[in-house]
């Protein structure tokens, strides 16, 4: 109302042009029908359950679409927490793949040398008697 008073309202050819069109706040009882009306919508956008009933753990607002925009960000706060849950569950499988390839391969390679790689008593006999 302050911007059309400050810049419409002195100007006669745009005062023809825009009217004040005075929307009253939705009372609690409508901002909950709105609600159950969006829930669909948000439960669709952010893949994820909101119960009605948490509306009536609203505060009465002086501003109802307050409500609206709270649904709104707990709506988008869980979709963002169950994102997070997904990549931090593929980061632990990632690193456990990973750590058992490692210990993988540090077990073929152990297999491989071991026994193998000892020269013993038996093998300098053996070399030397071929020398001599």
């Amino acid at each position: 109302m302050e911007e059309y008073m400050k810049y419409i309202e002195k100007d006669g050819a745009l005062k023809r042009h825009f009217h004040v069109v005075d929307v009253p706040e939705p009372s609690v009882e409508d901002t909950f029908l709105i609600l159950k009306r969006l829930v669909q919508k948000y439960e669709s956008f952010y893949k994820s359950i909101i119960l009605t009933k948490l509306f009536s753990l609203l505060p009465p607002w002086q501003n109802n679409m307050s409500a609206i925009d709270l649904i709104d960000e707990a709506g988008a706060r869980v979709s963002l927490q169950q994102k997070q849950d997904k990549y931090d569950k593929v980061m632990v499988a990632t690193k456990m793949d990973t750590n058992l390839r490692v210990n993988l391969q540090a077990q073929q390679r152990q297999a491989e040398y071991s026994g193998n790689m000892l020269v013993t008593e038996e093998d300098i006999k053996l070399v030397l008697s071929s020398w001599t």
